[in-house]
């Protein structure tokens, strides 16, 4: 089975959901839209992002419908079928890291300290 890499940057289209695994790890999940492109070229896709233990415990309460959110990890093409019965397939990511808000403003800060620190 080939694997391959993302990072993606979008804005969470629903809540939230947090479940728990049938091994018992925490499991949060959420959509992300993520628009590239301008006007004839603009493409919209959507990813279901998918992460488990600690990284699900750190970012439950803290991602909602909303944010603006960064993921990175493994993507997979799922295939399940829908309430009508009818195949379907999304785009999964299996996230390794999360970036939300205010992870986002605490690495600017970060880095306008240095910038500032360096200049002195």
């Amino acid at each position: 089975m080939a694997r391959a890499y993302i990072e993606i940057g979008g804005v969470v289209v629903r809540d939230p959901l947090v479940k728990t695994t049938s091994t018992g790890k925490p499991m949060l999940m959420f959509s992300v839209r993520v628009d590239l492109g301008k006007g004839q070229y603009a493409t919209t896709t959507y990813y279901s992002v998918k992460a488990f233990g600690e990284l699900a415990t750190t970012y439950t309460g803290r991602v909602a419908k909303g944010d603006f959110i960064e993921a990175a990890g493994t993507l997979e093409l799922t295939k399940y079928t829908d309430r009508d019965g009818k195949p379907q397939s999304g785009l999964s990511v299996f996230a390794s890291a999360i970036r939300d808000q205010s992870d986002q403003r605490a690495a600017r800060r970060e880095s306008a300290q240095r910038g500032g620190e360096s200049e002195s």
